[in-house]
């Protein structure tokens, strides 16, 4: 099985100017405990969780920081597959 066969559709998308009480309504609102962030700045998008959420609760800064200032800036992103997989066949 692919990661691709496997994950779940976009269902919340959020912008990375948007604050985390945003963030956090859309993501109550589409029943999702992440967001994808896009942000057209970045080579891949972003992703904010329920985690972040908390995080940023935790610091009582729900209403006036955006998701960029708290989420953390490493990312990686891998490059879809162009030939065949090195991973085992599934069973």
């Amino acid at each position: 099985m692919t990661v691709r066969e496997a994950m779940n559709p976009v269902g919340v998308t959020v912008g990375s100017g948007h604050t985390m009480r945003e963030a956090a309504r859309r993501m109550t609102e589409g029943r999702t405990g992440a967001a994808v962030v896009i942000d057209h700045d970045l080579p891949a998008p972003g992703i904010v969780t329920e985690r972040d959420i908390l995080r940023c609760a935790v610091t009582a800064a729900t209403s006036t920081r955006s998701w960029s200032a708290i989420t953390s800036r490493r990312t990686s992103s891998t490059p879809p597959p162009t030939g065949r997989s090195s991973a085992p066949p599934s069973r």
